[in-house]
């Protein structure tokens, strides 16, 4: 059995290929698995949860 951590990233790489293949559906599944700890690493990274947000925003539009 795989660790929990593998399965994630297993999940995440056949989402974000399926986002790849036009499945916009495949764009939550992504925000969800990836949203908190993204938002996470903006807010250390900015120091101002505005600017984390919109930063955070700006990735899943790149998407």
């Amino acid at each position: 059995m795989r660790p929990a951590s593998a399965e994630a990233r297993e999940r995440l790489k056949e989402a974000m290929g399926r986002l790849a293949r036009g499945e916009q559906a495949a764009l939550e599944d992504i925000y969800r698995a990836t949203s908190a700890k993204l938002f996470g690493i903006c807010y250390r990274i900015l120091g101002d949860e505005k600017e984390a947000e919109d930063a955070l925003q700006d990735v899943y539009l790149t998407l």
